[in-house]
């Protein structure tokens, strides 16, 4: 460790003098990424990224955090996806000044109506059903469900709460994000997501103007609040709720931007995806292309297409939920939150049907602790087997059910924007079927999500687990998405 740390102060005066530049100093949480990295490419890895740092880093600063990447800066295309960006009609719009602005602009507009509409007139129908409540959560919460699975986080890219907060941004007080929030990010975005989840369904809030709109406002001053005082765009990168969910369910989209990292490596100098250039603004999130390899942090904002002048972006169709199957740095709370969604779903259903009346926060808490045990024990067995630890399983396995769950969560919510689509088909102009439209497509998208789940956990243990094995671990892991779905499709059908 005090070699390494010794390495680091050498390559940072070794550059500076190449650059006859002042020497900078690396803040502490620099300092500590740096040291906690093994690199496997030895010195020359570590002066490369300190080189980079050094470039990134504003002028006449201290080397924050937020510039050290660390990781593969190499790789081989993947033939399973197809970049989008080849076709000429894609290319300009994601190069467009205007179609980011423009959407940004109308959901702007429909926010600051609704937030009118919640204070001047909030008592608005049409069909003897509230306006705004209609907005909000019979239109506004699936079409976020559906932009998840075609557009990844482009929702937060666009988001109206960002648009506001930016302008608060610009003056705010510039203390740094205090490191316990960046250590513990997931825990707090997770827990503020669970949170609105039940308190939605404990008050019913979807069918009350009042509580919809003390939520609303809740959320928004708090992000108002967060980015005057913090610096860096702390409350969408680090304490969103509806953020980390999103991030997690964009894991399971069927688009993802990348780049060509052998372009990135020996051509590009300029580092304009996370400078910025006079084409388009920094990357919010202060990702670098590079090294970008899952959606979770990614607003799909298409800056680094638009500042990309060397074509090494990408922006890839996919197998939903690709990256799961390989991820870099899986964490335990990503997994578990996830695992907790996969519990809540059935809560959430329970309440939408009304099977069980009253006594929400033992539903909510059973179904916490049934997905949990369900999971717990299939790794535990699973981990026994290998000789391995249960945590290194959940962290594996726990991501794979994202594709099922946000899949069951569009089933979900297809009820409250269709309604229950009854009708008839007529087969060899003889019989006659009748079908309840809505519960089939809640079938098929359950066992859609249901085959892409069980397809991430073979790929998994195809990966890493020797062939005589993989049929025993699949047969084990696969248990868990196969009763969740059960259950799903039993409650939808009840």
């Amino acid at each position: 460790m005090v070699r390494k740390s010794q390495s680091i102060i050498h390559f940072a005066d070794k550059i500076s003098k190449i650059r006859h530049t002042q020497k900078k100093e690396f803040s502490d949480g620099a300092t500590n990424k740096l040291l906690k990295y093994d690199y496997p490419g030895n010195v020359k890895e570590l002066e490369n990224v300190i080189e980079r740092a050094i470039t990134l880093s504003k002028a006449d600063t201290d080397i924050e955090e937020e510039v050290i990447f660390l990781g593969d800066t190499t790789g081989i295309e993947d033939e399973k996806r197809i970049n989008l960006l080849n076709i000429s009609l894609i290319e300009k719009l994601c190069k467009s000044p205007r179609i980011i602005s423009v959407a940004k602009a109308a959901t702007l507009i429909t926010f600051i109506s609704i937030l009118c509409l919640f204070v001047v007139q909030s008592d608005l129908s049409i069909g003897g059903r509230n306006i705004t409540l209609i907005f909000c959560w019979q239109l506004g919460i699936p079409f976020l469900f559906i932009l998840f699975l075609f557009a990844a986080r482009f929702g937060c890219g666009i988001c109206p709460i960002y648009s506001i907060t930016r302008f608060f941004n610009n003056y705010n007080l510039k203390i740094p994000i205090p490191d316990s929030i960046k250590k513990y990010d997931v825990w707090i975005m997770g827990t503020g997501f669970i949170s609105i989840l039940f308190i939605e369904e404990y008050t019913h809030m979807a069918a009350s103007v009042s509580k919809t709109t003390y939520l609303t406002f809740s959320i928004l001053f708090a992000a108002i609040i967060v980015d005057f005082i913090f610096e860096k765009s702390a409350w969408c990168r680090h304490l969103c709720p509806l953020g980390g969910m999103s991030g997690l369910f964009s894991m399971s989209s069927l688009i993802e931007i990348r780049a060509n990292k052998n372009v990135c490596t020996t051509i590009c100098t300029t580092h304009d995806c996370f400078k910025g250039s006079e084409r388009a603004n920094p990357c919010p999130m202060f990702l670098h292309l590079q090294f970008l390899s899952d959606n979770r942090d990614c607003k799909v904002c298409l800056n680094c297409i638009k500042n990309c002048t060397h074509h090494a972006t990408r922006l890839n169709f996919r197998v939903p939920g690709a990256e799961i199957s390989s991820l870099r740095e899986p964490s335990l709370p990503g997994a578990l939150f996830s695992i907790i969604l996969s519990g809540l779903l059935v809560a959430k259903i329970l309440s939408s049907i009304d099977i069980i009346q009253g006594n929400y926060p033992f539903i909510f808490s059973a179904s916490i602790l049934f997905a949990l045990t369900l999971n717990i024990t299939i790794n535990y067995f699973t981990a026994l087997i290998l000789k391995e630890t249960v945590i290194e399983h959940l962290k594996l396995f726990g991501y794979t059910l994202i594709p099922l769950i946000l899949f069951g969560f569009i089933s979900l919510y297809s009820i409250d924007v269709f309604g229950n689509v009854n009708g008839s088909l007529m087969i060899f102009n003889s019989y006659e079927l009748n079908l309840n439209f809505t519960r089939a497509f809640q079938l098929l998208t359950v066992l859609t999500g249901l085959f892409i789940t069980e397809y991430l956990i073979y790929k998994i243990i195809q990966n890493r687990i020797t062939k005589s094995r993989q049929f025993q671990i699949f047969a084990i892991q696969g248990m868990v998405p196969l009763v969740l779905s059960i259950i799903y499709i039993m409650l939808f059908f009840a």
